[in-house]
């Protein structure tokens, strides 16, 4: 019952409902009493993001007002990815991803696995029943993703989702993340950013993270 009606097998990666991992289930559960509380505390839109995860306040402003203005059901936008330094970005840009930032909320849009959307989406970031989709270009608003920028990275690797799509050899990738640094080849451990990303580049701390000296560049 928490999997969209309407989802198909490339909604759920090729997979029917009961081969899906219980940490997707566990993730949408969270999401989805998040909206409920959201919903109980009287509020008219939602967000749902990761503690990683990160906006420039300006565009998310405007990106709200730009979704009341509009009655649209849900805000979605690309991402930009940061790799061990909060400086360190990968490149080139990922424009097949999106990351859904905002919601409308109401009792008959429940989060729902899998539902289907016209693009790629985190498939425990949807909601069921969305009619009025507002798709924003990079000028207008943008999530940047802190994911692999950790003091504990095998936290991460061990607790992540879709640790289930970690084919590259673990051992490897965590034997060379100590030594990594920016202009080494990148050494992810999920295939598809290891066929995405091919370099880094640095950029200005955006949100002033700071993990430790270790990782300041």
């Amino acid at each position: 019952n928490m999997v969209s009606p309407r989802a198909a097998g490339s909604d759920l990666g090729g997979a029917r409902a009961r081969d899906i991992a219980d940490p997707f289930f566990n993730e949408l559960r969270k999401r989805e009493i998040g909206r409920q509380h959201c919903m109980r505390a009287g509020c008219t839109h939602f967000m749902s993001i990761d503690t990683d995860e990160f906006y420039q306040r300006d565009a998310l402003r405007a990106a709200w007002q730009r979704m009341v203005a509009g009655g649209y059901d849900v805000v979605a936008c690309r991402m930009r990815f940061f790799f061990k330094f909060p400086r360190c970005e990968l490149v080139p840009l990922d424009e097949e991803n999106h990351v859904a930032s905002i919601f409308r909320v109401d009792p008959l849009m429940p989060m729902r696995l899998g539902h289907p959307y016209p693009f790629l989406l985190d498939p425990t970031r949807r909601i069921f029943g969305c009619t009025r989709l507002l798709v924003l270009q990079r000028h207008e608003l943008e999530m940047y993703h802190y994911s692999f920028v950790r003091c504990n990275i095998l936290s991460k690797v061990v607790n992540v989702t879709n640790r289930g799509n970690y084919e590259n050899d673990l051992r490897t990738f965590l034997s060379k993340w100590p030594a990594w640094r920016p202009g080494q080849p990148l050494c992810h451990p999920h295939p598809y950013f290891a066929m995405r990303f091919k370099k880094t580049r640095i950029v200005p701390n955006w949100f002033d993270v700071s993990i430790g000296p270790e990782f300041s560049l």
